[in-house]
């Protein structure tokens, strides 16, 4: 879609909204963003089969979390794009989809701003005198730093299995479930050079010179079909679990994390409740099936913190009203 297309789109449907406030609106009625929420590439989710599991839901109460984030007049959001989901007019779409969305629900949102890069989004709520920070981006190291900065933590791309969110490529992960006790990595991928080599009984280490520097690696390619390695990579084993999870820094106070990727709550409940297992501590909106590739259920997320909605079936009503998945979103 063209940016003059799209401006004029968001005129019309901004006048079409501006008279429709929460109130009267149906919960399922965001057809209205769908021009907007346009991918310039298909990416396929990785298919599996069924989880097996319920939905499931855990029924609590957001009041204390909405009290806490708004406490110093600033909620401070983070959005972690992942490998294939992430291109630059997510922030772009956000951007607009929050402003109709705004007028949809009647809401006093003002200030609308973007950073230079595009990666920042900034906009005032004058009827509750908040400010709000969004940063959107899709770099692994952002990502990890941004649970120790702010109150919402959002990831949105691969599941890679169970693996980890994954950000630039498929091996890039943040180590965060418990299936896989080890991954294949290429030896010289930057985050994870001074990781320990297993297998080594199996699969001895062998010596190669990359650039001038020297690297230890067990072999060329893959063994495990979906670690998504080139035949070219010099490939060794590492470490695997949450072990990148475990030693992340967290605010103290109330969070909350959203995760849009493939039955995240089987791959990666375990994780986070040994760490977090107060749900009026950390509260987390991910998925139990397949998810797919749409920027609404991020908007609608958003939204949902803007008009602090009082528990956390809220919340996932209206994740499921995006409609871009099979009522995929649960909450653990």
């Amino acid at each position: 879609m063209s940016k003059k297309v799209l401006n004029a789109f968001i005129l019309l449907v901004t006048g079409v909204c501006l008279g429709t406030t929460g109130a009267s609106a149906k919960q399922g009625s965001f057809g209205f963003l769908d021009p907007i929420d346009q991918q310039p590439y298909a990416w396929e989710p990785e298919s599996s089969a069924s989880s097996g599991e319920a939905q499931d839901p855990i029924e609590v109460s957001l009041r204390q979390y909405h009290q806490e984030f708004t406490r110093d007049g600033k909620i401070s959001i983070y959005i972690g794009y992942g490998h294939e989901a992430w291109f630059p007019e997510r922030a772009a779409q956000i951007f607009e989809m929050l402003k109709i969305l705004g007028g949809h629900y009647g809401l006093t949102l003002t200030d609308w701003r973007r950073s230079e890069d595009g990666s920042i989004i900034t906009f005032r709520d004058a009827g509750k005198a908040l400010f709000y920070e969004i940063t959107i981006e899709g770099d692994r190291n952002r990502f990890i730093n941004a649970f120790a900065t702010h109150e919402i933590v959002m990831y949105h791309g691969h599941s890679r299995n169970g693996k980890g969110p994954a950000f630039g490529a498929f091996e890039n992960y943040f180590r965060m479930g418990r299936k896989h006790p080890s991954l294949e990595v290429d030896t010289r991928n930057i985050y994870f050079r001074n990781e320990p080599m297993l297998k080594t009984k199996r699969y001895p280490p062998l010596m190669m010179t990359f650039l001038g520097q020297t690297f230890l690696y067990q072999y060329r390619g893959q063994k495990h079909k979906k670690s998504k390695l080139p035949h070219t990579s010099f490939t060794k084993n590492i470490p695997g679990m949450d072990k990148d999870f475990m030693r992340t820094r967290f605010l103290p106070g109330k969070q909350f994390f959203y995760f849009y990727s493939c039955k995240n709550r089987k791959y990666w409940r375990d994780s986070i409740r040994s760490l977090f297992p107060d749900l009026n501590h950390k509260m987390v909106f991910g998925t139990f099936e397949d998810a797919f590739g749409g920027t609404k259920p991020e908007a609608l997320m958003i939204m949902s913190v803007v008009r602090q909605l009082q528990n956390s079936g809220e919340v996932l009503e209206l994740l499921n009203a995006s409609k871009d998945c099979e009522n995929c979103f649960t909450n653990y």
